[in-house]
């Protein structure tokens, strides 16, 4: 879809995950809900990842300026 974009792609999706977690108690009776859960655990992972680069990025950046 829109893979042009991954930073967007990745930290909104953490925020879509968190919303998820919160909504899936009722579905975790479920067997196949668990490769759900390993896969939000690893887009969470990516999430981090991606706003940890853009902070070092903008803190190498201001290093840069000053």
């Amino acid at each position: 879809m829109g893979s042009s974009q991954p930073d967007c792609l990745s930290v909104s999706s953490g925020f879509a995950t968190d919303q998820y977690v919160l909504g899936a108690p009722s579905g975790r009776r479920r067997p196949d809900s668990v490769p759900t859960g390993v896969h939000v655990a690893r887009v969470r992972e990516r999430a981090s990842y991606w706003a940890k680069v853009k902070v070092e990025e903008s803190w190498r950046a201001t290093e840069k300026d000053s």
